[in-house]
């Protein structure tokens, strides 16, 4: 997570102002529709598991990656505006990594002591927080636009 969040603010950065009007066009779309997936997946397997079964694993690679990807779609944005700024890309680069990091790291251990304690509850929660991220970020961009 730390990783694609700093990775595409610094890439957004370095891409600057050529791509921005592109990028800015759809990049709320891609976050609600990988966000919306990942929660709706969540939701159904939530719902179709039963009690005492196996909590699945979100920290699984391709889970990950698709989560990360979702969710730092606005980093890359957000990069291509500081390319307008006089800022230090690599300290905004590393403080962005950090805190996300520190911060993923406390959520998947609070997750996994939760799922094991509430069970398919916490899945379709979670469902429900991704779908509630994306719709945030595609309203976001859509009332601002």
């Amino acid at each position: 997570m730390a990783i694609f969040q700093a990775g595409l603010f610094v890439a957004g950065y370095l891409l600057g102002s050529a791509i921005s009007s592109i990028m800015k066009a759809a990049d709320h779309w891609v976050a609600l529709v990988l966000l919306s997936f990942l929660g709706i997946r969540m939701i159904i397997e939530g719902i179709r598991r039963k009690e005492g079964d196996e909590v699945r694993d979100y920290t699984e690679t391709l889970t990950l990656i698709v989560t990360a990807l979702g969710t730092s779609i606005d980093a890359f944005a957000a990069g291509i505006s500081f390319a307008f700024l006089r800022i230090s890309i690599w300290m905004s680069g590393l403080i962005i990594g950090t805190v996300t990091f520190l911060a993923s790291m406390t959520a998947i251990r609070i997750g996994k002591s939760a799922g094991k304690n509430l069970g398919r509850n916490v899945e379709i929660t979670g469902g429900c927080i991704l779908i509630a991220i994306g719709i945030k970020i595609f309203l976001e961009h859509v009332i601002a636009g």
